[in-house]
Order: structure tokens, then C-alpha cells, then sequence
């Protein structure tokens, strides 16, 4: 990083179980399955309203497992990207890591690969910078990033993986988290 250069703060958010709801068998396939939680537009054309970079960072291995082809999840995304955009809201840029679970990828959350290529991509730094996401695998990349890490829809099965422990802070839902870093930005 050059003199002079500040790094943006950002707001790094899981996709499934956070913005939509998890499809069945917990994949989305195709844009008709995609359907937004409860609050989430309206909560990130609150945040759009800042100066934080907002930033989706997914796990999608049904790629690479062969559940879903990689051009139905770049159309599933360019199609939530615009229908946040048209309730006002904004996403700056969506990161997938989509190879199957058994290779290894620096991108594949509990690794922070995805918030680091979006911070360089997007001059972003983890310093006011904030991890949203329903499972320990989000807030242990959040931790390794070295931004605050917010827990949402905690369930038994992330009580029973200590996710927990990790989060700086337990919300609901998004809208809640939302609420929590606009108060404490």
C-alpha cells in the first residue's frame, strides 16, 4: 500500500442463510429458487447509504460437486445484485469460491481468501470492517481478515459449533446486524 492510500472499510456478507434463504438440500440451483429474507432490502438500501464498501462472500461448492453450473450461479447473482439495486440498495462485488470442498482453496471460508481479493481489488481494510454471516466458517474468516464478525440466525447447529464464541456481536437476522453497525460505525 502506498503512502497516502486508505484502505475503506467494507461490510463482507455470506449469501445463503443470511441475504436469501437456503434452498432445498441447502442449494440454491436457479434464480426461481433464490428468495430474500425478511428486512434484507430495506436493510442494505440503509447501508448503501454510507461509504461502506458492501461485498458478498459465498461458499457455493455445488459447482465444483456438479449440483449447479457455474453460468446458473453467475445469473442467480447478477439477478440479486440488480434486485437489490432496484429497492436502492447496493453490492460492489460478489466473490464465489465454488470448487468442491475436498480441494484446497485459499478463497473457501473459514479462509479469508474472498475478503482479501475483494480488499485489494477494492482498496479495503479490515480496520471498521465487519463479517455478517449464520455459521462458524464466516466468523472464523471474518477473524483471520481482522474485522469485527457479526453472528446472525444463531441455530443449535452453530451453538454446537462454538460460532458463537467468534461473533463480536448475535443478531436475528441481517436487518438487526445492519442496525448494530450503523450504530457503531
Amino acid at each position: 500500500m502506498s503512502q497516502g492510500t486508505e484502505r475503506r472499510r467494507a461490510v463482507f456478507l455470506d449469501r445463503d442463510g443470511v441475504i436469501n434463504r437456503r434452498g432445498r438440500f441447502g442449494v440454491v440451483r436457479e434464480w426461481e429458487e433464490f428468495e430474500f429474507l425478511p428486512g434484507v432490502l430495506e436493510s442494505l438500501t440503509r447501508l448503501a447509504a454510507t461509504d461502506y464498501a458492501i461485498v458478498v462472500c459465498t461458499n457455493q461448492p455445488w459447482v465444483g460437486l456438479g449440483y449447479i453450473r457455474r453460468r446458473s450461479l453467475d445469473e442467480i447473482h447478477v439477478r440479486m445484485v440488480r434486485a437489490i439495486e432496484d429497492a436502492g440498495g447496493r453490492i460492489d462485488i460478489v466473490e464465489a469460491a465454488v470448487l468442491a470442498p475436498w480441494f484446497t482453496d485459499r478463497r473457501r471460508k473459514p479462509r479469508p481468501g474472498m475478503l482479501e481479493d475483494a480488499a485489494e481489488r477494492l482498496l479495503l481494510g479490515p480496520q471498521g470492517s465487519w463479517m455478517v454471516g449464520d455459521n462458524r466458517k464466516d466468523m472464523v474468516a471474518g477473524k483471520r481478515f481482522g474485522c469485527g464478525t457479526i453472528l446472525v440466525d444463531p441455530r443449535p447447529r452453530t451453538t454446537a459449533q462454538g460460532a458463537e464464541e467468534l461473533a463480536d456481536y448475535v443478531a436475528a437476522d441481517l436487518p438487526e446486524a445492519i442496525a448494530y453497525i450503523l450504530k457503531h460505525q
